[in-house]
């Protein structure tokens, strides 16, 4: 038979764990190479609300004379984001 302070434990364990992994934010990094090298300017957006079209900036960032860019931001969960070139 299971013990019942073994059993609580076990809960406020599997309880915490949960909440600690639902609150931290994971980093995301989109890495790539630019052909046009650093002619452009790379930006991520996340669409806040999608009845009006407000979209937040996550990161830009103009690549190196390589072309190779960079874009990183952290997430708390999985989001649809948009990548404009310009």
């Amino acid at each position: 038979m299971i013990n019942s302070k073994s059993l609580r434990l076990s809960l406020l364990f599997f309880i915490f764990t949960v909440m600690v992994s639902s609150i931290m934010a994971l980093p995301v990094i989109i890495n790539g190479k630019s052909a046009a090298g650093d002619a452009f300017v790379f930006r991520v957006y996340h669409e806040a609300d999608p009845i009006s079209g407000i979209e937040i900036l996550l990161d830009q960032q103009r690549p190196d004379e390589n072309g190779d860019f960079m874009l990183g931001f952290e997430s708390q969960e999985i989001q649809q984001v948009s990548i404009r070139v310009g």
